[in-house]
C-alpha cells in the first residue's frame, strides 16, 4: 500500500536562529510505516526545504520535519521504529533469559 502526502507549510522557524525562514524548494521522502492488514505501507511524503536569510549562517538550508512522523535522515516513520524496537527488546530479553522467544 502506498500513501502520497504533502505538507501545506510555506514558512518555518529556523532551528538555530528562531527566525522565520522562507521556502526554498521541496523534495520527496519515502518512509516505511507499520503494516496494515499484512501489507507493507510506504509513505511518499513531499516536504519543503527552507533557506536561512542570515549571511553568517553556516547551515544554509534545512528540511521540515513532521512531528510524530519523521526524524532527520529517517527512512521509517517514528511509529515503525518504535514497533521494531519493541520487537527487538522482546526477542533479546527472551534470549538473555534463556527462554524461547514470545510468539
Amino acid at each position: 500500500m502506498q500513501i502520497r502526502a504533502r505538507t501545506g507549510t510555506v514558512a518555518a522557524t529556523w532551528p538555530g536562529w528562531g527566525t522565520l525562514a522562507a521556502g526554498h524548494s521541496h523534495y520527496e521522502r519515502r518512509l516505511s510505516d507499520t503494516a496494515v492488514g499484512n501489507q507493507e505501507v510506504l509513505i511518499h511524503l513531499r516536504v519543503h526545504r527552507f533557506f536561512c536569510r542570515h549571511s553568517t549562517c553556516t547551515k544554509a538550508t534545512f528540511a521540515e520535519q513532521i512531528p510524530e512522523l519523521t526524524v532527520r535522515y529517517g527512512r521509517r516513520s517514528i511509529r515503525a521504529v518504535s514497533a521494531l524496537q519493541t520487537i527487538a527488546l522482546a526477542l533479546g530479553g527472551a534470549r538473555l533469559a534463556g527462554r524461547p522467544a514470545p510468539r
